[in-house]
């Protein structure tokens, strides 16, 4: 046998025996991944969760930046008068989100609801906070 006949056979070999590697690998993770069993969460652990997220969107948007950029903060009619004159393209966003944050109270907002009120929230706290761009138009 020659030696490239050898080095083809050592690497189809290797191929091989990586392929049935890889093959029981994923067969083996598949399997353990459809073996994971979510637990509901108990009402003490939700209520935790609830009041976490509520503290959490109130020290997001609703907190001192508002106030300390001059807004009004304490009424919500005033506070969505106010960003909707300052910043009119997240109005909107800033109403969807508080509808959603409406109705994570009554219960009736699912987690995807609120990880999306939380990006309105984020878009707007970025706005808000301002930085270089508004140290920019300051100065021209």
């Amino acid at each position: 046998m020659q030696f490239w006949q050898i080095v083809a056979l050592i690497i189809a070999a290797v191929v091989l025996v990586a392929a049935v590697a890889w093959v029981t690998y994923h067969r083996s993770r598949s399997h353990r991944l459809r073996e994971l069993k979510s637990r509901p969460l108990n009402a003490m652990d939700r209520q935790r969760f609830s009041q976490q997220w509520m503290a959490c969107q109130r020290m997001f948007v609703d907190t001192d930046v508002i106030r300390t950029r001059g807004y009004a903060a304490d009424d919500l009619h005033d506070r969505m008068s106010d960003i909707a004159e300052a910043y009119p393209e997240h109005a909107d966003h800033y109403r969807v989100a508080g509808d959603i944050v409406a109705r994570h109270r009554r219960g009736k907002a699912s987690t995807e609801d609120l990880r999306n009120a939380f990006l309105h929230y984020r878009a707007l706290f970025d706005e808000i906070l301002g930085g270089q761009d508004e140290e920019l138009k300051r100065v021209s």
